[in-house]
């Protein structure tokens, strides 16, 4: 917290939350399981109270700001009760159904409507009854030995009124909350295990792994990529997680979803994730309400897992989650020694000879149907393991968890959960508390995402280890592997407050901070320079606030510790929380504190510098504007004196402009006249000439005619009245030539007695 009354604000909000739950709650049986009996939508809180067998309903932004003694929730109570131990509750997106979840039977109510000031279901009522029924009753009922594993609502764009349940004879089952006393569809991932005594309920297959134990729904994908050869592959890159093994990575992958395939070939795949690490996808025929029960779905895997292990990754794998990107991140937790992988889900190299080698073989040929036709495919696509993440578990030493991890490594299982908040951060609860791991890979490629680019950039730091993920342990709830735990009840984010909320037995809340975002250093100064809008000032600020982040960023942490109540650590468990909080604060708090103040003082330093330098050069400008404001003055009186002498000249011309116009010969009326006579003379004698030419080159014409007809005909001679005749209009145009010529010439003396007078004038 920044201060001393942000503290007390944060303590009294948690006390708030602690009182509101406490009071209504009970441990409702064994402790001896982790549960999630918490959830929140929609700035809802939902509680599951196992005292009363009903539902805490509280409004987060009331809670926060209502004054105590205020009302800011409300009690849903259930019109069918369930008579098992729930172990998990789950809202839906749209807020309209709920989920009960145990460890064999399900249960649905229906959320009634929200409307009031106080934003909470029926105007607020203290008390409201909705209706709640079991699903699938006689099924589950029947079977003794069925066990439910995993619990999904559809997330968007499916409809949100369908779940899906993962249960422990290997089939998924499709459901519709509306009516849900029978299955829609249902799905087989994997051989039916078999009781080998009557007596006993464990399934033989198991005790192999084989059992499906998670499983999570993938992003919208084309189909082809899953049944036929798509992607461009080139040559094999080093994994960053084992320096020395090769590991095939396509260097060409749509971000964006393979956006070429036609829409209908879209489909939503899930990934099922079994207990020996293997992992299957399941694409449903369609999620349709009125599809046939009896269409199955297409069964791909087991998916190629590189580098390939001689343990797979762990046979003892108990949890996996898709974060939201494009191409998928898959997380998979081991519940051995609290190990998390990492891994990307790409088209597998299509060379065999270099992918396919003896434990691949052997991975495959555990998976033979076994005389049950499942229809299990060969896929397409293959899982990259990125990374590798250590789940900080319990308060000890280094030293004292290596001797621990050699005699007993610490077992658990490893419940993840997302982060609504931010797609590149998950939770982990476990019987040691809750840990909280961002990873900047899924950061990177929503970057390239949404800007359409090559993914050559993150493949060259994925090459270069520079994406390394942070884990930080928020909550502690048991010391050693040795000590007794206060397992987890109830994990959930308030999106609204940036807060996870924890619940533990005693029905006690804590209030977890999210971390900020932490920069990494291959990625933190990418989008800087991609903005060409932004100042250089801007850009040295961003810089130093990213290295502030990237310097107090601390890859160990301490977290908040909630030891079940009664219980006593011993003296030399004391004193190893005791070192390690210590050993935490100094090297991840306060030597790098002492940095930053360091590096703070430098840059104020460099900044008080800098304003003195700015001083000077502020006095100089003040100097060089008076100095310029002076020879303005002096060029102001020469400019005036400038315009006088301008107006002077332009009255001495508008004065010899009046004289010359007065000085200008009048004419009279009869010259006027004679101008215009002798204009229209001119132009009369033009179109003279003109004709006079025109009737020459006729003439001529002529005469070259009948110089070409008496050539050719020599003895052609005319008649007596034929010459006449001709003889006559000769002569009739000579006439007129000459009185035309006569005529010219007097117009022609005409125009030069006219010049001749107007040049005398």
């Amino acid at each position: 917290m920044s201060s001393a009354g942000d503290w007390g604000q944060f303590q009294q909000l948690q006390d708030r939350f602690s009182d509101l739950i406490q009071s209504k709650w009970t441990s409702g049986g064994s402790n001896n399981k982790i549960r999630d009996v918490a959830d929140s939508k929609r700035d809802l809180l939902f509680v599951w109270n196992p005292k009363d067998c009903n539902i805490i309903v509280a409004n987060v932004a009331l809670v926060v700001s209502t004054p105590v003694g205020g009302k800011t929730h409300q009690i849903l109570e259930l019109t069918s009760i369930p008579d098992f131990t729930v172990d998990r509750l789950l809202v839906n997106d749209t807020c309209t159904y709920l989920a009960l979840v145990g460890s064999r039977m399900v249960f649905i109510v229906n959320l009634p409507g929200r409307w009031g000031t106080s934003g909470l279901f029926n105007a607020g009522n203290d008390s409201v009854l909705c209706r709640s029924h079991s699903v699938d009753t006689s099924f589950f009922i029947r079977s003794q030995s069925l066990e439910i594993r995993d619990f999904h609502w559809c997330p968007s764009p499916l409809p949100d009124q369908l779940f899906v349940i993962l249960a422990s004879n290997n089939t998924l089952r499709l459901y519709r909350a509306a009516s849900p006393d029978s299955v829609l569809q249902k799905w087989r991932v994997g051989r039916t295990p078999l009781n080998p005594q009557s007596n006993k309920h464990l399934p033989l297959l198991t005790c192999l792994g084989e059992t499906a134990v998670s499983f999570d729904f993938l992003p919208q994908m084309p189909l082809s990529s899953l049944s036929s050869g798509g992607g461009k592959v080139i040559k094999a890159e080093k994994s960053p997680l084992f320096s020395g093994t090769s590991t095939p990575i396509p260097k060409q992958f749509s971000i964006d979803g393979d956006n070429e395939q036609n829409s209908e070939d879209l489909v939503r795949p899930i990934a099922v994730l079994f207990g020996n690490g293997d992992v299957f996808i399941v694409v449903p025929p369609n999620y349709s309400t009125e599809t046939p029960s009896g269409l199955s779905a297409k069964l791909f895997g087991p998916l190629r897992i590189h580098p390939s292990t001689p343990d797979n990754y762990g046979t003892e794998s108990c949890s996996l989650l898709c974060l939201p990107c494009q191409p998928p991140v898959l997380v998979i937790a081991s519940s051995s020694g609290g190990v998390i992988y990492h891994s990307i889900l790409l088209q597998k190299h299509q060379d065999g000879s270099e992918c396919c080698d003896d434990d691949d073989e052997i991975q495959s040929s555990c998976y033979e149907p076994g005389g049950e036709d499942l229809g299990i495919s060969e896929c397409q696509k293959a899982l990259y393991v990125m990374e590798k993440v250590a789940l900080e578990l319990g308060l000890l030493s280094t030293e004292q968890e290596e001797e621990q991890a050699e005699d007993s490594p610490f077992q658990c299982r490893i419940h993840l959960s997302k982060d609504p908040i931010s797609p590149a951060r998950y939770f982990c609860s476990h019987e040691a508390g809750v840990n909280i791991i961002c990873a900047p890979l899924v950061t990177e490629i929503l970057r390239l995402s949404a800007k359409k680019a090559s993914v050559e950039s993150v493949l060259d730091i994925l090459s270069t280890n520079g994406l390394e993920s942070v884990e930080q342990y928020l909550l502690c709830t048991q010391a050693s592997n040795q000590s007794s735990s206060q397992r987890v009840q109830g994990l959930t984010v308030l999106s609204s407050q940036s807060m996870a909320l924890c619940i533990v037995p005693s029905g006690r809340c804590a209030l977890l901070p999210l971390p900020l975002a932490l920069l990494q250093p291959n990625s933190a100064v990418k989008d800087l320079s991609d903005d060409k809008s932004k100042t250089q000032e801007d850009l040295a600020s961003n810089a130093f606030l990213d290295q502030i982040k990237r310097t107090l960023s601390h890859s160990s942490s301490q977290p908040l510790v909630m030891l079940p109540p009664g219980s006593t650590p011993s003296h030399k468990e004391l004193l190893e929380i005791l070192k390690r909080s210590t050993q935490t604060l100094r090297t991840e708090y306060l030597a790098k504190h002492v940095i930053v103040r360091e590096g703070l003082k430098r840059k104020v330093t460099i900044l008080s510098n800098t304003v003195n330098v700015r001083k000077m050069q502020v006095m100089k400008c003040e100097d060089q504007t008076k100095e310029l404001a002076a020879a303005m003055e002096i060029t102001q009186g020469t400019l005036a004196k400038k315009i006088n002498r301008m107006n002077g000249f332009l009255k001495r011309l508008q004065l010899l402009h009046t004289q010359l116009s007065l000085a200008e010969p009048e004419t009279s009326v009869a010259e006027q006249k004679l101008r215009e006579f002798v204009e229209e003379s001119s132009s009369k004698m033009n179109n003279y000439q003109t004709t006079l030419k025109s009737l020459n080159s006729r003439v001529e014409c002529i005469r070259k005619e009948d110089a070409k007809k008496r050539e050719k005909k020599e003895n052609l001679y005319l008649a007596e009245e034929q010459d006449k005749t001709i003889r006559a209009a000769l002569a009739e145009n000579a006439k007129e030539l000459t009185r035309m010529k006569v005529r010219l010439e007097s117009i022609l003396r005409a125009v030069n007695l006219s010049a001749n007078s107007s040049v005398a004038c």
